[in-house]
């Protein structure tokens, strides 16, 4: 499935682990998502994990939304390295990161503030 739109919004939509298993497929091989906002959805950190995985290879994604999803500190350290993967590889390109309302201690922030 190869789909054209630049800018996704399925906040508040009941998006689930399961779901972002198959987002994460898309966004593997999609060459055109820019922004992409999946606030207000229960991905929890597994959901999180599968989205941060996909993105290591996306080339075209720049602003994603991450918030009230459910992702706590356990999630900072993949949120870090894909932060990490994205500012160093030529071919990686998000520049904003909404990650506001998280259940992050200060360990979990100290994880994403590491990455910068």
């Amino acid at each position: 499935m190869n789909i054209n739109f630049t800018f996704v919004d399925i906040t508040h939509t009941q998006l689930t682990t399961e779901g972002c298993k198959f987002l994460a497929q898309l966004l593997q091989s999609n060459s055109t998502l820019t922004d992409l906002f999946m606030g207000a959805n229960s991905i929890g950190d597994d959901g999180a994990i599968h989205i941060a995985q996909a993105l290591i290879e996306n080339t075209t994604l720049k602003v994603l939304s991450l918030d009230v999803t459910k992702i706590t500190d356990n999630e900072s350290v993949y949120l870090a390295e894909l932060l990490q993967q994205n500012m160093f590889e030529q071919n990686n390109i998000l520049r904003q990161l909404n990650i506001s309302q998280k259940a992050f201690t200060r360990d979990g922030c100290n994880e994403i503030e590491l990455s910068n």
